[in-house]
């Protein structure tokens, strides 16, 4: 794949001026932490090119307030996937905490902080894409054989992704075997303590909302049997926050860790994933959509109904 010229070599040669502003157009707003953003007035969401094109950064346009956890690369919100049983692989340097451990790729790098490699991205001001090849998680800098690829867009208060995962592996190390799917990943600041979904058997009636009171891990399950809503949110105390919904998800898994209070640094954080029983073989190209939507929950409640209204 061509790759994108650097602008140490576009500013060498008098020919390529025109070209660097063509990039700027192209690629739209980047800072020096490989961060491209979108910005609709409403939402400002960043996705992060050091984090494999995960989103590092998701706030209100008037406000700087990251409603996104970043303490280590196993947080944001980025992809994940899971194939095969648990290894133990301590002697290929695994890592001791997460051994034994399945096949695991994700966007963000590893349990070591390495970084994943970028393979192409573009941001048009209304439409960020990014490739990338990820990481295993609980090895020490070893790409999976797979490339990740995500597009991202806003509409208002919401934040819609499309995820892909196109698989070439090549070991013997895993068997095929079904695993829930993160679909996707979303890790939240400590400030948003308060987990609400829909988890009774009357689902798209405005019935009253449940509470999901986990301090995990291990985290909370729901949606497996009930009727459920597909949605989840993490809120503060004035009930604003953070939704993801996937109308795909069989069930959720969430809950929150540590204690109340707390930015994108600290280790406090809530954590959802829309999950789906998927079985990934060694040659599976597989995606989905899924939306992050910003507001209280009324807002985010009235979004997911809108939304299986039209479907």
């Amino acid at each position: 794949m061509k790759k994108i010229p650097s602008y140490q070599r576009l500013f060498c040669s008098w020919k390529y001026i025109c070209m660097i502003g063509m990039c700027v157009l192209v690629f739209g707003c980047r800072n020096s932490d490989g961060i491209l953003y979108l910005d609709n007035g409403v939402v400002r969401v960043g996705v992060n090119l050091n984090y494999g094109g995960s989103i590092t950064y998701l706030s209100r346009a008037d406000k700087d307030r990251n409603l996104i956890n970043n303490h280590d690369r196993g947080r944001q919100v980025q992809q994940s996937y899971y194939a095969g049983l648990s290894l133990d692989r301590r002697e290929e340097g695994q890592s001791e905490g997460w051994s034994p451990w399945p096949w695991n790729p994700i966007g963000a790098g590893d349990a070591f902080g390495n970084l994943p490699q970028i393979l192409d991205f573009s941001n048009d001001g209304t439409v960020i894409y990014v490739k990338s090849i990820p990481l295993l998680w609980d090895m020490n800098n070893e790409p999976a054989e797979c490339f990740f690829e995500t597009w991202i867009s806003l509409e208002h208060h919401v934040v819609h992704i499309q995820n892909k995962i196109s698989i070439h592996r090549t070991d013997d190390k895993w068997d095929v075997h079904s695993r829930h799917q993160e679909l996707p990943a979303v890790i939240t600041i400590a400030d948003l303590h308060n987990l609400y979904t829909y988890a009774g058997d009357t689902p798209f009636t405005n019935a009253p909302l449940t509470e999901i009171i986990n301090q995990g891990p291990p985290w909370e399950y729901w949606g497996v049997k009930e009727g459920h809503e597909k949605w989840a949110a993490h809120v503060d105390d004035n009930n604003w926050g953070l939704g993801v919904y996937n109308p795909d998800a069989e069930c959720f898994v969430g809950g929150f860790y540590g204690t109340p209070g707390g930015d994108t640094d600290d280790a406090s954080t809530g954590y959802i994933a829309p999950l789906r029983t998927e079985l990934l073989d060694k040659d599976t190209v597989y995606g989905y959509e899924c939306h992050l939507i910003m507001g209280t929950l009324s807002e985010i409640r009235a979004f997911v109904y809108q939304q299986e209204g039209s479907l």
